[in-house]
């Protein structure tokens, strides 16, 4: 009956009885009771806070921290290090993918409209390209057979490809047995059949978290630089997509990628293990000391010493004013700022804070030693326009 007198409107038998025990129990009222209700706003400081702590807690990022750490700490105590580092992924090529909003930008004239642009769908022609280099080039590649996937078995098959590679044409690394395999954790790499093929040859690992592209040189040098000048082109048949992918693999400076992967573990440190991305690196925060001075820099460097406010000594000093605007940037405390100098310190004022290190308690006392040794502005200021 309350169906066919109220139609849709009609209570349903669940709330039909919830109702009747809220009146039997004393209710009169049928209108909602007041509630709190959603607050006036949800951004308040203590809620930053936790936020916060939670993200400075999660275990990913103190993981990204860890593992740059351990890189640059091996890096450190073997400089050669990543000269015998082979790293590799895979990746799709497509026959036609659209270009970069930079790369279709057009010039136009004040009066003139806005010139018209067609939609573009990326091609279903593509190949998986696998790659794998070191500092000097590349030492193998293949692309995937028509018809198969990526799982444990093609992978085997592509490290077994791999040391042949290595063997050909790395004969100082294949003879020492000390290079190291550098790839992600997809779920084809960390196989039980593959961890316990490369654990029969003995091949040692440099360890990869997952999810961080921002510190894999193939995903943030390699395959960015080979897609970009295919991106709006277009290419019929397999064939082609490999010939082009052949040709662009010759044409990049896979040392500069091996220079920037220790610049990006310097930022992924300093920044608390925050993710960025990007080809350029902020300088301020992420350059090695230990990096070769360039043109950029010393004129930078030139310019302070005519300003009179030289702090650093090239090869044999460290810059307080770097420090102090990293330190202010990250929030820093002295004993932060004690823990993080050594990555600004080179030449002998990096041979002498490794020396006292143990001794030098608190970075005031850090600063008082190196004002009494290495603190002279003029003798810096010398040495510098010596050097450049």
């Amino acid at each position: 009956m309350l169906t066919v007198a109220y139609g849709e409107a009609t209570l349903r038998r669940s709330n039909v009885y919830r109702w009747y025990n809220m009146f039997s129990e004393g209710r009169e009222d049928v209108n909602d009771e007041e509630r709190a209700g959603r607050p006036s706003t949800s951004t308040t400081d203590e809620k930053i806070n936790e936020v916060e702590k939670m993200i400075l807690a999660n275990r990913r990022i103190t993981h990204r921290m860890n593992i740059a750490n351990e890189m640059l700490d091996s890096v450190r105590d073997d400089p050669n290090l990543l000269q015998r580092v082979i790293t590799g992924d895979e990746a799709w090529v497509l026959g036609y993918d659209m270009e970069t909003k930079a790369q279709s930008s057009q010039w136009k004239l004040p009066h003139e409209p806005r010139p018209k642009k067609a939609r573009q769908i990326r091609s279903n022609v593509k190949v998986l390209l696998t790659v794998f280099f070191d500092f000097r080039g590349v030492v193998h590649h293949e692309f995937l057979p028509q018809g198969r996937t990526v799982n444990e078995e093609y992978y085997l098959q592509v490290m077994r490809n791999l040391r042949e590679a290595i063997r050909q044409k790395r004969p100082d690394l294949w003879k020492n047995k000390n290079w190291l395999l550098h790839h992600d954790n997809a779920p084809a790499h960390t196989s039980l059949l593959v961890r316990d093929f490369l654990a029969k040859t003995n091949t040692l690992m440099m360890p990869q978290l997952p999810f961080t592209p921002d510190l894999a040189p193939c995903d943030f040098f390699l395959f960015p630089k080979l897609k970009r000048p295919m991106k709006g082109r277009r290419y019929a048949t397999l064939d082609e997509i490999k010939k082009a992918s052949k040709e662009e693999l010759k044409k990049n400076d896979f040392l500069k990628s091996y220079e920037d992967w220790k610049n990006r573990c310097h930022k992924c440190i300093i920044s608390h293990g925050d993710y960025f991305e990007g080809d350029k690196i902020d300088a301020l925060a992420a350059s090695e000391p230990e990096m070769f001075m360039d043109n950029k820099r010393a004129n930078n460097m030139m310019s302070a010493i005519k300003r009179g406010i030289v702090e650093e000594c090239c090869r044999d000093g460290c810059s307080y004013n770097h420090i102090r605007r990293v330190a202010r940037y990250n929030k820093w405390d002295d004993s932060m700022c004690l823990a993080n100098v050594i990555f600004y310190l080179t030449g002998t004022v990096k041979c002498w804070f490794e020396k006292f290190e143990d001794i030098l308690n608190s970075w005031a006392e850090f600063k008082i030693k190196y004002c009494e040794i290495f603190g002279n502005k003029e003798d810096t200021a010398r040495k510098a326009e010596n050097i450049l």
